[in-house]
């Protein structure tokens, strides 16, 4: 028996062959109902259990499949909410500068944010626009002054920033028209430059442009006066200014391009 067992294990594959061809020939052979009577315990015991399993491998591709799809839609929907969302907050600001810039011999130029110097300190930036940008443009955003155009390659310029020391403004206190000069201070920081001691500016009130020196027009928003420090030796105050502007998220700017004349550098 062992050996009769051994020798059908060794030749499986031919034992397969011979039955697979002999089973037909011999349901070929039989009567129908004969056939009938064969075919069902051969499809209980071969057939079903296979198509059996073959639904559910086919079920579970199914679900794994829709799974995917699932999966890919849910993604794509957010990334188009994400863009929807972006688009929202953009058009939000803008609508933000055309309100707070009310300019009729003014155009807005608007322009994207495409890189910042490498520096320690940000004192530039490059801007990419949809039209020609021209030198020495004064640039906004919804929150105020950024800076001014230094140098234009057409529609790709470069910004120098109004926390950098390349960029200096004629401002005033907007509460009492104190005049001063905005430069750059430290890091981020401001000064209202020749504000002599007997003037009145202090801590909280709104710093904007005064018009003077040709480039930025009157009444741009600059920043809040932050501290102000009076030395008894000197003949200046110290006002430090904070600007209204987050100079490490700029993200979308306009160029304010004058309809007519000629501005300054």
């Amino acid at each position: 028996m062992k050996w009769a067992t051994g020798r059908l294990y060794k030749n499986r594959k031919l034992f397969l062959i011979i039955a697979g061809l002999i089973v037909p020939l011999l349901l070929f052979a039989l009567q129908l109902d004969q056939k009938t009577f064969v075919a069902r315990p051969l499809q209980e015991v071969f057939y079903t259990p296979f198509w059996s399993i073959s639904n559910k491998l086919t079920a579970l591709v199914n679900v794994y499949n829709n799974s995917m799809a699932l999966k890919s839609e849910n993604v794509r929907l957010k990334f188009e909410r994400m863009t929807f969302e972006q688009n929202r907050l953009e058009d939000q600001r803008f609508r933000e500068m055309l309100r707070l810039l009310p300019r009729p011999d003014y155009k807005l130029i608007s322009a994207d944010v495409i890189a910042h110097d490498q520096g320690r300190r940000w004192s530039s930036a490059i801007i990419r626009a949809g039209e020609y940008i021209d030198q020495f443009l004064p640039v906004v955003d919804e929150k105020g002054l950024v800076g001014k155009i230094a140098g234009s390659t057409g529609t790709v310029a470069t910004v120098s920033l109004l926390i950098g020391p390349n960029c200096r403004v004629a401002a005033r206190d907007n509460r009492t028209r104190t005049l001063g000069i905005i430069k750059w201070n430290t890091g981020r920081g401001l000064l209202l430059d020749g504000v002599a001691v007997e003037n009145d500016v202090f801590p909280g009130d709104t710093i904007i442009s005064s018009g003077m020196g040709g480039v930025f027009p009157e009444g741009l928003a600059v920043g809040v006066v932050a501290k102000v420090d009076t030395i008894p030796t000197e003949v200046f105050k110290q006002v430090v200014v904070q600007p209204f502007v987050d100079f490490g998220s700029l993200d979308n700017v306009m160029v304010m391009k004058p309809l007519s004349g000629s501005f300054g550098n």
